[in-house]
């Protein structure tokens, strides 16, 4: 232990007195005596001590007091939590008491919904009491050291705390012209404005264990001034100090290297080498990443995944912990119970650009603080083989033999079987072991769970797919019996046993699909087009991080785009059913020429197989969604289904959500967004049921591959047009979407954009299939 006291003034006959406790029991006491009249005297002890060393992992603390006593009377005393912990830089690798750790963290603003930039010490608890429960380790304390009581906080519950100077220069944009916010920090003339700022920051938090990296602020430009700033810093701080404005300077780094929202591809390159010497100098830190506003960001699995596959990843903090939004009492003026920007009549601002946290203001949890918790789970666990199993400590300091892991192995979303597991695996370590379950069979859909619990609560979990089988066997019958076609002028389709199956000649829309008395299709639909049954859907109301994408988008038409029929056939027998073809056009748009074609295999027994393909003719498109929408009515308000949930998710953003057979209303599925947008889908569906009450409804079935899927009593043109919750109304119908695509969410607000992978370009035929069939109680 290295203690430094700073003495000033008279010293004659004056003790300084160090006590050291551990709860109430003496660990170490000391004496020194100064003496004379005294400018500055810097005291320095080194001390051995056998002591347990702060982690985020484990917050251990002891309390220093330091008196200053004269004729045996204390005159002076100084009480403080301590802890005992080392951070430093070896070569790329960030370490903390000597080991290298990751920082998996958020950035936090004050910020509450009813008192704005003021939080509450039991606001400010529950800020940090939540960071712990979503796994969350470090905090950049954007864009201004917080409230002290937060620091001492995370020394408490255990947080490595990136503490960041006041400075930001956005207010000087324009001064100068162009760029002018950033000839500020070029200036000499401020370097002690800047200088003032950083170090009453070291003053006020030095003693806090907690302190892991110093930051000379956000986003001001230049490093003139910071170059002064961190010259200066490091004659005090025994921690490594961070900029991230200065890595579009010459100056490039500190003793970090700090980037924001470097995309997961650029981090592969960083992986495999492919990056200017420059980038591996340091340990590389990204102060912001996966911008959290609105729906979203995709691939943090990823990004985490990334940060553990190189030593010189040393993590960052996800744009940020919680919405800006201001809540308002029905008795204000507003009309709308959340504002952002623009609803109070400012002149400049930023609409909802504020509106990007994982938390809604509140703090109840949006998709994305799921997603940040299991992305920043402290196990991994990958299947090596028959059987076998690899577990991966993440944790920094702390061994798995603390942990229970139970584990399910579901079989069609059904639990078979059940364990527990308990290993002992050193932190850092991975460990290669057997769990005896079933063997698994090639026709059965099969997936490991293993749930990872901590004095009785649930951490994490992990989903592993053993088997994946979505096939549906085709019907044996080889006949139509029981079955006739219905044709007049204005109409044609087909009887089968129990019910028929109509479509209107003049727009090709289904118009009736009944059984035993049930009519599925609303007579009253509320689409802008007014058109029965299912409908070709290739646009979503844009989710915040499609606010750049989305501009091709409209300038192609697909936000205005309708379905006009191109052709219906006759009934047709091809086996064991009847074929009838139905053919749109896009129209809208301004260039492409987009056709979609509906094929229904129509069995006996009213069942009904729907084959969709989709061609387009022009340019490729990076399109939004390929799918079909359905109005019911609306007694049909509930759904089961089986798949991925019962969370919201994507493409690229699912590793949240378990695979299983959920419950869930219909007008449950979206997320509460204060700025409304396109959301509630659950994908790697196998199976959806929409029933009514009495349990009658319909079943949609995958046919070879899953599908994207949600029932909902808001019209995407309701969405299109809303700016805030209360601008939402329901529809009088039941509107359930089926697509076989749906684009990745990404983190292109701010961030980069979604991974090619989770996009779908549409210069080729795109088919997908499923089934529907009457349930009937």
């Amino acid at each position: 232990m290295k203690i430094k006291s700073l003495i000033k003034g008279d010293a004659n006959d004056i003790i300084v007195r160090y006590t050291l406790l551990d709860g109430r029991k003496s660990k170490y006491a000391y004496e020194i005596s100064p003496k004379g009249n005294v400018k500055e005297s810097i005291a320095n002890i080194d001390v051995t001590l056998d002591v347990e060393e702060w982690t985020a992992e484990n917050p251990r603390l002891y309390t220093l007091y330091i008196e200053l006593v004269r004729n045996n009377r204390t005159f002076e005393c100084i009480r403080q939590e301590v802890g005992f912990r080392s951070v430093s830089v070896d070569g790329i690798v960030f370490k903390f008491n000597e080991m290298p750790i990751k920082l998996l963290g958020v950035n936090h603003h004050d910020m509450t919904e009813d008192k704005g930039y003021y939080m509450t010490v039991e606001e400010m608890q529950h800020d940090v009491e939540l960071m712990k429960e979503y796994n969350v380790n470090a905090v950049r304390t954007s864009h201004y050291p917080p409230d002290p009581i937060f620091i001492k906080m995370a020394n408490f519950y255990g947080l490595y705390i990136v503490d960041e100077a006041d400075i930001e220069t956005h207010g000087t944009y324009g001064v100068w012209g162009i760029g002018g916010e950033h000839k500020i920090s070029q200036n000499l003339a401020w370097k002690e404005h800047y200088w003032d700022r950083v170090f009453r920051m070291y003053a006020r938090d030095k003693n806090n264990p907690c302190i892991t990296m110093w930051s000379l602020g956000n986003e001001a430009g230049g490093h003139r001034c910071q170059d002064y700033c961190y010259d200066k810093l490091k004659e005090f701080a025994d921690v490594p100090i961070h900029y991230e404005g200065v890595c579009r300077t010459r100056r490039w780094s500190y003793d970090v290297l700090s980037h924001m929202y470097f995309s997961t591809e650029k981090y592969e390159d960083y992986i495999n080498g492919k990056l200017p010497k420059k980038y591996y100098n340091k340990p590389f830190f990204l102060c912001e990443y996966a911008h959290a506003m609105g729906v979203g960001p995709g691939s943090l699995e990823l990004y985490v995944d990334l940060f553990y596959r190189h030593e010189g990843l040393m993590g960052g903090c996800i744009w940020e912990w919680a919405d800006h939004a201001i809540k308002h009492k029905k008795k204000d003026k507003y009309k709308y119970e959340y504002t952002y920007g623009g609803d109070h009549g400012e002149y400049e601002h930023d609409i909802n650009f504020c509106v990007d946290g994982i938390f809604y203001p509140d703090r109840t949890p949006s998709m994305s603080a799921y997603m940040m918790k299991q992305a920043y789970r402290p196990v991994k666990t990958i299947r090596v083989g028959n059987g076998e199993y690899e577990i991966t400590n993440r944790y920094g300091f702390t061994n798995l033999e603390e942990m229970d892991i139970k584990w399910e192995l579901l079989e069609n979303g059904v639990v078979t079987e059940t364990g527990v597991i308990h290993e002992n695996i050193p932190a850092g370590d991975s460990k290669r072991i057997k769990i005896e379950h079933k063997e698994v069979q090639g026709d059965v859909d099969t997936y490991l769970i293993l749930r990872h619990f901590r004095d009785d609560r649930e951490i994490s979990f992990e989903q592993i797919e053993l088997n994946k089988y979505v096939k549906l066997e085709e019907k044996k019958s080889r006949t139509v019996v029981g079955m006739h076609i219905i044709n007049t002028d204005d109409m044609i389709g087909i009887n089968f046993n129990g019910g028929s199956i109509i479509f209107n000649k003049i727009d090709g829309a289904l118009q009736s699909y009944s059984y035993n008395g049930v009519q599925y299709i609303s007579q009253k639909p509320s689409n802008k087009r007014g058109q029965k049954g299912f409908l070709p859907s290739i646009y979503r109301a844009p989710v915040d991080n499609y606010m750049y994408v989305c501009r091709s988008w409209i300038k192609l038409g697909l936000d205005k785009a309708s379905f006009r029929m191109r052709r219906i056939s006759e009934p047709i027998i091809s086996g064991n059913h009847y074929v009838i073809e139905v053919e749109y056009d896009v129209i809208g748009l301004t260039k492409n020429q987009i056709k979609f074609l509906y094929s229904y295999k129509i069995h006996e027994d009213g069942k009904v197989d729907v084959d969709v393909s989709v061609v387009n003719k022009g340019r490729k498109i990076d399109i939004p969604k390929i799918g079909t929408v359905l109005e019911m009515p609306k007694e049909f308000c509930n759904t089961r289904f089986y798949g991925l949930g019962d969370i919201e998710n994507y493409a690229d953003a699912k590793e949240h959500s378990l695979i299983g057979i959920y419950d869930k209303a219909v007008g449950s599925f979206e997320g509460k967004y204060i700025k409304p947008q396109d959301s509630g889908n659950m994908s790697e569906v196998r199976w959806a049921e929409i029933t009514n009450k009495s349990g009658n409804g319909l079943r949609i079935i995958a046919k070879y591959k899953p599908f994207n899927f949600k029932a909902t009593r808001i019209e995407d043109e309701v969405l299109l047009k809303a700016q805030h919750r209360e601008d939402l109304y329901e529809s009088p119908n039941t509107i359930v979407h089926i697509s076989g695509f749906v684009r990745g969410i990404g983190s292109n607000s701010c961030g980069p954009d979604t991974r090619s992978e989770y996009r779908y370009y549409l210069d080729k035929n795109y088919t997908y299939s499923f089934r529907i069939e009457p349930i009937e109680k």
